[in-house]
Formats: C-alpha cells, sequence, structure tokens
C-alpha cells in the first residue's frame, strides 16, 4: 500500500487518502497520504449513495413502511402519474439522466425539474436516482435523510465518526491501536 497509494493519487488527481485496516482485535495498519492526516474528516460524497440512502431505503423496505414496486409518484407528488419505481431508482433503470443543472434554487422546485426530465429506457447511473430516493425516505420516515441515517443506521453501528456536513469544530475518534 505504501508504494501504490500515493501512485493511485497522483494518477487519479486526489488530494488525500486515509487508511485504516484491522480486525476485532485491533488495528493493523494506519497510513495517511497526500494532504491528509489521520484525523482528516472527509465528506461521504457518493458513498452517501449505498452508506445511507440505499441502506435508509432497504430499512424502511424490511420494516414493511416501503415497497420496491411502489411507484415513486406515490411518495412523491412530484413524480405522480411516472412509471418509475422505487426498485428502477435503486437499480438506476428509471431512465433519468446522470445529471441536471437546476433553474430552480429551492429542494421542491428541483425535485419538480427531476421528475419533468425526459427519460430514455435501460440502465443509466444516475445522482437523480439517488436524490429522488432520498426524498422518498425522508416522506416514508417522517425525518430528513441525515436524521434518519444518523439515528437508524450510523448510531446503532456505533458509526461515531460518519455524518452529514460536520462541522468545522467537529473531531474524529481515532480507533485504537
Amino acid at each position: 500500500l505504501d508504494l501504490h497509494v500515493p501512485t493511485i493519487l497522483e494518477q487519479d488527481r486526489i488530494p488525500a487518502a486515509v487508511i485504516v485496516a484491522g480486525s476485532v482485535e485491533g488495528v493493523t495498519y494506519r497510513r495517511a497520504f497526500g494532504t491528509a492526516t489521520l484525523d482528516t474528516l472527509f465528506d461521504l460524497a457518493s458513498c452517501t449513495k449505498v452508506v445511507a440512502t440505499t441502506t435508509a431505503a432497504m430499512k424502511l423496505v424490511e420494516e414493511g413502511r416501503l415497497s420496491l414496486d411502489d411507484p415513486v409518484g406515490k411518495h412523491l407528488e412530484a413524480f405522480r402519474g411516472r412509471p418509475i419505481t422505487v426498485r428502477d431508482l435503486l437499480r438506476h433503470c428509471s431512465g433519468l439522466p446522470a445529471y441536471l443543472t437546476p433553474k430552480a434554487q429551492e429542494p421542491e422546485a428541483i425535485l419538480q425539474e427531476i421528475a419533468a426530465l425526459k427519460t430514455k429506457p435501460g440502465y443509466q447511473y444516475s445522482c437523480l436516482n439517488m436524490i429522488a430516493l432520498a426524498r422518498v425516505v425522508e416522506r416514508v420516515s417522517g425525518m430528513s435523510l441525515a436524521e434518519y441515517a444518523r439515528r437508524l443506521i450510523f448510531e446503532p453501528l456505533d458509526m461515531k465518526d460518519t455524518t452529514f456536513a460536520p462541522a468545522s469544530t467537529w473531531t474524529c475518534s481515532r480507533p485504537e491501536s
């Protein structure tokens, strides 16, 4: 790792990385690369999709509060009449394009823009699927995605250093060796 990570960072123009590995017995490897220190906090960014959004949706499915076959329009007014299901969002088969530069500023208006987009059949990796799915999670759970993930995913799993938009004064708890 010590030889490969700096090469990968340079090649992919990534400023920093922190790798911590171990087992239940303890940490066996800990190293910061690039501009990072062992205490560097990273935004979840696209990891939010698999760590929070999909996990939250599947937890609601497991609880019987959401069905994979629910039309998105059942939960989001903007999608009423569209043949897009929760399963389509999770599988990136909704036909929505990958991205959108919204004209609107307000979240509900942006959701309206997303729902009005033309769709194409087939697989298309799309951030818009996850934006819509996050809103479904919020409507069904009655909480923001951040709050739902904190209470029902991160805290029960003792993920103390996982959060959305950490305050600049927030510090992470370093794993013990």
